[in-house]
Parts: structure tokens; sequence; C-alpha cells
């Protein structure tokens, strides 16, 4: 008997693929695999199974355009709050 992945939502946490009963995206488990971390290092970073950790893996690879998009995105949201987080401080010197 095939063992069957556990479901995936495509649409979670900011319109993101996120693992399904979690609010943990594809795209975080799958920069632990950019990372380096091994799927049971991953389950010790997150409360997951490893079936949840290979089904969002698979997820990523299925979609890959996808997550790399996703993942630049993130980073520049991420520079402009510090950039905007560096302006509000020296303003307020």
């Amino acid at each position: 008997e095939a063992a069957v992945a556990p479901p995936l939502r495509e649409l979670g946490v900011g319109g993101r693929a996120t693992i399904d009963g979690t609010r943990i995206r594809v795209l975080d488990i799958w920069s632990l695999k950019q990372r380096g971390l091994t799927s049971e290092q991953m389950i010790e970073e997150y409360p997951l199974t490893l079936a949840q950790v290979h089904a969002a893996l698979s997820y990523a690879y299925e979609n890959l355009a996808e997550i790399e998009a996703a993942l630049q995105e993130d980073d520049r949201i991420a520079e402009r709050i510090q950039r905007d987080r560096e302006e509000f401080l020296n303003k307020s010197r």
C-alpha cells in the first residue's frame, strides 16, 4: 500500500503554500534545504513529521519557479523593512 503524502494548502500564509494543519510555509522548509539541513534536522527546527517535510520538499521541487520567486520577494520585503527601520532610527536621533 502506497503512503499518502500529507496535503499542502496552496494558499496559506500570505498566499503561499503551507503544510496543512500548520502555518509553516513550504518555502521555509525549502530555505532549510538550501542551507544544507537534512530532513531529520528540519523536524528539529519545526514541529513536523518526516512525511510533512518530504511533502513540502516535493511541492517545492515541482514548483521551483514559484518558490524561488517567493524567496526573492521575501528578501525584497526584508530589505525594505531594514531600510525603513534604519531611516526611522536615524530620524529619531
